[in-house]
């Protein structure tokens, strides 16, 4: 094992500013700590658990917001131009880790730093420029309430320069939405709320600057690395011909196949209307330019998209990513792109999350179909499904927090609770959070995965089961015995290999753990086996799992929607599906090692990762650790 004092990649400091004093502290941090958390997901999430305060509202000012990189950050490892923000949601009132690609993560490496850490709050609204090793809070004054890329475009003009790479909130953020996203040029950190944390902080954009060179333990050890990767994506068909030409829209035309593409707020989950989004249709009738997140990813899955005629006529987006499609279009009904791409363009410059703001604008059609809502409600709105120029005036008032909008910027656990008359039923969301586009009637290990990931209804940080279940055929998608060990281990492998190391999770997926222990190996010294990934991966989800106890997340907090539960898929391929949860989450707490009343991890797993401080804080504050 090589000496950990020794290793070169990590920059190993911390940048934490204080915003009500504008005080910075440069942290410095033993190799230890990277040995245990790498960086990215793993470490964002022990450092808020270790500085943040129990029981506290997201947007209190003691809530901080952290930044993290990888230690692969930065480097030309394919998909590797990841970075990490780790705080608690607003949404959902426990832990949120959000990643973004493109510049900005690592161009705040090459800053020489990290990570990090704001905490505090502006008297007055700021932005923070960060370049090679100084900070510096500047006026803001004169972009408040501007869009995002207006917003950018100021501050370039303002520093005189277009080589920084800036997050910014837009009015979203600032009107404090609970899923307001912090945008990275055209990528965002989308869910749970981040840009409201940010706003509640009085910072508008954080801008980073720096030309820290990259330093790698082995060089000719990493390109070899690199290489190995490469070949690996070449010969697999997703990554070197479908997200190469089609992006991650090629999904839509699997899941709508496979009758697992929520419709119509989950009513449905196949529609032969949806062949209106496939990507095919997509990529010949808008497509503009294929582009990587950030330099160096051969995959290339990023689409700029232009819609060239029609109402929406010159709608430019970066995107829209499977997710978009499935919220802002399948999930509301609407099956046209050109005002998806105009939805997802809106939605970026506000500053919202496409999946909560589509989730949320098809709760309320649903609710005004059945009765549930009035015109008078709505503000005299026609809320049905299918109708895209409400939707776009919606997006608008969610941000703005106007008109029946306010209602929508809820989120759909809030509105449920205020409309009431069942409407919790078909409320979907997981713990506050809406929930992602795959359908667990279909897809069995999923209902894990949203059940009891860490951030509600999210349909990655839990395990991401869906790509084996779909591919893989030793997998039968419809079994739910076995899934558990299929999350579990999906899970741990992809919060070190991908969010922690850091890798896009579209290119991770489908690589093998000795390329990305070799990549990190050559970049680092420090040697990983999968076991030792699992490890790591293992221990950052217990972290999370304790934040989330700690704020009082127990069993009973692991559930689905009932629609899930107990309405049958009424026709295609997943009909008459429904999902038998608890035997499957008792799976789960048991290959886990958490306690099946509780959902709390085991003191003994949690000895067994080196997490003794965790068990001594959760018993200071009496919660049961058996």
């Amino acid at each position: 094992m090589e000496n950990y004092d020794k290793m070169k990649k990590w920059n190993r400091t911390i940048l934490i500013i204080n915003l009500n004093n504008d005080e910075t502290e440069n942290m410095n941090i033993d190799s230890n700590l990277f040995r245990c958390y790498l960086g990215g997901r793993s470490l964002g999430s022990y450092l808020l658990y270790r500085r943040s305060t129990a029981g506290v509202d997201a947007l209190d000012q003691r809530n901080p917001l952290i930044f993290s990189t990888g230690p692969l950050t930065g480097t030309n490892f394919p998909g590797s131009a990841k970075a990490f923000l780790t705080t608690k949601s607003p949404l959902t009132g426990i832990i949120l880790t959000t990643v973004s690609g493109g510049n900005f993560g690592p161009e705040l490496k090459r800053t020489g730093f990290d990570a990090l850490v704001i905490e505090g709050k502006a008297s007055d609204p700021k932005y923070l420029y960060i370049c090679n090793g100084e900070a510096e809070l500047r006026d803001a004054s004169t972009l408040h309430g501007m869009l995002v890329s207006d917003a950018q475009e100021a501050i370039r003009r303002e520093l005189k320069t277009d080589k920084v790479h800036i997050a910014c909130i837009g009015p979203a953020g600032e009107n404090l939405v609970p899923y307001a996203s912090i945008i990275d040029g055209r990528r965002a950190f989308g869910r749970g709320g981040a840009g409201a944390v940010m706003g509640s902080k009085n910072l508008k954009a954080i801008v980073v600057q720096g030309e820290h060179k990259t330093k790698i333990k082995y060089p000719d050890k990493f390109k070899d690395s690199v290489k190995k990767a490469i070949d690996e994506l070449k010969k697999n068909p997703v990554t070197s011909e479908a997200y190469p030409k089609y992006g991650t829209t090629a999904t839509v035309d699997l899941t709508s196949e496979s009758g697992i593409l929520p419709i119509k707020n989950w009513q449905e989950a196949y529609a032969t209307e949806a062949s209106g989004l496939f990507s095919e249709v997509i990529r010949e009738g808008f497509h503009l330019k294929d582009l990587p997140c950030a330099p160096g990813c051969p995959v290339r899955c990023s689409k700029m998209n232009i819609v060239r005629r029609g109402k929406w006529k010159g709608a430019l987006s970066e995107g829209p990513e499977y997710e978009t499609i499935y919220a802002l279009g399948a999930c509301c009904g609407i099956f046209n792109p050109d005002f998806v791409i105009q939805a997802d363009a809106l939605c970026d410059d506000y500053g919202l999350d496409t999946i909560s703001t589509g989730v949320s604008i098809a709760f309320g059609m649903e609710c005004f179909e059945k009765g549930l809502l009035s015109k008078e409600d709505t503000r005299g709105l026609e809320l049905r499904f299918g109708s895209e120029e409400i939707a776009i005036r919606l997006i608008r008032e969610i941000a703005n927090r106007t008109g029946f909008g306010e209602t929508l910027s809820a989120g759909v656990k809030e509105m449920s609770r205020r409309i009431g008359h069942g409407s919790e039923r078909f409320a979907m969301h997981v713990k506050g959070m809406e929930m992602g586009g795959y359908d667990p009637r279909g897809a069995k290990g999923m209902s894990l995965v949203y059940a009891c990931g860490p951030r509600g209804g999210c349909h990655h940080a839990g395990g991401y089961t869906v790509i084996d279940e779909l591919m893989d055929p030793s997998i039968d998608r419809f079994e739910e015995k076995g899934k558990a060990s299929l999350a579990f281990s999906i899970r741990n492998k992809f919060v070190a290999a991908c969010d922690s190391a850091s890798i896009c999770y579209f290119v991770g997926a489908f690589l093998s753990d000795t390329v990305i222990s070799d990549a990190i190996f050559a970049c680092t010294g420090l040697q990983l086996n999968s076991q030792d990934l699992q490890q790591i991966g293992e221990r950052a989800s217990c972290v999370e799992r304790a934040f989330n106890v700690r704020e009082g997340v127990r069993r009973k907090d692991d559930t689905l929607p009932e629609r899930l539960l107990k309405e049958s898929v009424p026709h295609g391929p997943t009909k008459d599906q429904v999902v038998d949860l608890l035997p499957m989450i008792d799976e789960f707490y048991k290959i886990s090692d958490w306690n099946l009343e509780t959902g709390i991890p085991s003191a003994a797993k949690l000895h067994a990762l080196d997490l003794e401080w965790i068990i001594e804080d959760l018993q200071m504050r009496g919660v049961p650790i058996c």
